[in-house]
């Protein structure tokens, strides 16, 4: 390496996120998958980023807050970088210099390329020294420049770098692009990325995470990208369930085990009922049960009592087990516009209807059609959001209706449910002198 490439590197290096990196000593504690879990979601990917003939440059997986998705790209990363398949990373987190915005997002990349695919180095250095100012220039700018060019430049080389390059690592990560902290940003994101796919001579593949926020699920929905993306969702396909049972049981073996007061402990605890409990609650998302366990496992206290507490057996005193849930919640519900109207959604929802289509919820609360979709469409990570009219509105969360009922945890967004019943029921003999001799049931 020449030393005008080494300045150029040197000054890449300085304006990158390596705490958005895979394997950055920030991220050192972050949850990966369970062994013995996510495997069939874990397969499926891994053979979409091996398919030297596809067609589709994204994955995208999504799925409700908690599902588990960034413990997956964790997986998928260590697995690429383990087979040599991993051309770069970044995970996107709200709160975290570096990696809650976009700044540092293209040049994060392309360090990482130049690292992974030498053959760019030259072109990369190149670039920065050309333009010192390139980190300030628009993504696009920064996309064309920092990486579609270099990448394109080396392909045209002659010699060993032309025979080789197609053989490099080609999978990108970009995990949480939804904890990006502007959804302009996120949707730019997205645009450039497909631009690169468009003009790359030998193609990339990226594998992208996020909840399913509507201006993400917009973009992928055009045409472009649809024909372009494999789409997995994380549902009830996977066997949720099953995989936070064994995570469970394992974890508490390893209580059992490992903990200080291990030879106090039943041998067989918690009982079956009990684990059943907890999967119950989880609601096919992961971050219920990890919460749990790392509740319960802590070395300071007892297990057994604070099992206790999860279940509400036993006071919680100072000791909250779900704070890291509960702000999950929060920001979530902090995002929304009109959160009164929101309120009086989940109100409803939490009461005898359950589940209501978007019409009922209309006419019950007087909105203008459609308008109940569009109240939601920020919520996509905890309700289920209909597409249509006569498509049922349903929480996905069984945590998030405990933290909504508990005003110590959701504090302003606390729902007496015994006014929420009485508001229905208000709202029912509204509807009924409106419309006098129709039955409720038909309501």
């Amino acid at each position: 390496m020449t030393d005008d490439v080494a300045t150029g590197l040197s000054l890449l290096r300085a304006n990158t996120a390596p705490g958005a990196f895979h394997n950055s000593a920030e991220r050192c504690d972050q949850p990966k998958c369970h062994p013995h879990t996510r495997v069939a979601v874990i397969n499926e990917i891994m053979i979409l980023a091996g398919d030297e003939e596809k067609k589709a440059f994204f994955t995208w997986l999504y799925g409700p807050a908690g599902a588990g998705k960034t413990a997956i790209a964790d997986s998928i990363a260590e697995i690429c970088h383990d087979e040599g398949k991993l051309a770069a990373a970044f995970f996107f987190s709200r709160g975290a210099d570096g990696r809650k915005d976009a700044t540092h997002f293209v040049s994060s990349l392309a360090c990482q390329l130049a690292m992974t695919i030498p053959e760019m180095q030259e072109w990369v250095s190149a670039a920065v020294e050309s333009d010192p100012l390139i980190f300030s220039r628009s993504l696009s700018a920064q996309m064309q420049a920092l990486i579609v060019n270099p990448f394109n430049e080396a392909a045209k080389a002659e010699g060993s770098a032309q025979l080789s390059l197609p053989s490099r690592p080609r999978v990108v990560i970009v995990d949480g692009l939804d904890e990006c902290d502007n959804p302009k940003s996120q949707t730019e994101i997205l645009q450039v990325l497909l631009k690169a796919v468009q003009q790359l001579s030998i193609p990339l593949f990226f594998f992208v995470a996020s909840r399913p926020e509507y201006h993400i699920r917009d973009m992928f929905n055009r045409d472009q990208f649809n024909s372009v993306t494999n789409r997995i969702v994380l549902d009830d396909k996977y066997d949720p369930d099953g995989d936070i049972e064994r995570y469970l049981r394992s974890s508490f073996d390893d209580i059992r085990r490992r903990h200080p007061l291990s030879r106090h402990l039943p041998q067989v605890w918690p009982s079956d009922e009990e684990i059943m409990r907890i999967v119950q609650k989880s609601s096919g998302h992961f971050i219920y049960a990890a919460t749990v366990v790392r509740f319960v496992e802590s070395y300071r206290h007892r297990p057994m009592e604070r099992l206790k507490i999860i279940f509400g057996l036993s006071p919680p005193n100072r000791d909250l087990p779900f704070v890291e849930l509960d702000a999950l919640f929060t920001h979530i519900l902090s995002s929304v516009g009109d959160i009164d109207l929101v309120l009086e959604v989940l109100s409803l929802l939490l009461t005898v209807l359950g589940m209501a289509t978007s019409s009922h919820m209309e006419e019950l609360l007087s909105c203008d059609q459609g308008e109940i979709q569009m109240l939601l469409v920020d919520l996509h990570s905890l309700i289920r959001v209909p597409e249509g009219d006569t498509d049922e509105i349903r929480i996905l969360h069984a945590s998030f209706r405990d933290y909504l009922l508990d005003r110590s945890r959701s504090g302003s967004f606390y729902i007496n449910l015994s006014e929420a019943y009485a508001k229905l029921a208000v709202m029912y003999i509204d509807r009924i002198n409106l419309d006098e001799g129709t039955p409720i049931s038909s309501l």
